[in-house]
């Protein structure tokens, strides 16, 4: 259930880049740092404290080809 949660949030992430606006390039590197985020805050175990580091040089695709990543 939760791997089917973070694919929802995955996708939704996605939406709302594209949805600000389709033609412009997007930032991979700010999106995979949004989705860890919200699966952090999804998986988050209150006696488990749980991180997730987005490393690397921001990488802008246009959104045709960063949808389906």
């Amino acid at each position: 259930l939760t791997e089917a949660v973070n694919r929802v949030l995955s996708m939704s992430v996605i939406h709302e880049f594209l949805s600000q606006d389709e033609h412009r390039p997007i930032n991979v590197k700010d999106v995979c740092q949004r989705i860890a985020s919200q699966v952090t805050q999804v998986s988050a175990n209150p006696e488990q404290e749980i991180s997730i580091q987005v490393q690397g040089s921001s990488i802008r695709l246009p959104a045709s080809q960063a949808t389906p990543l």
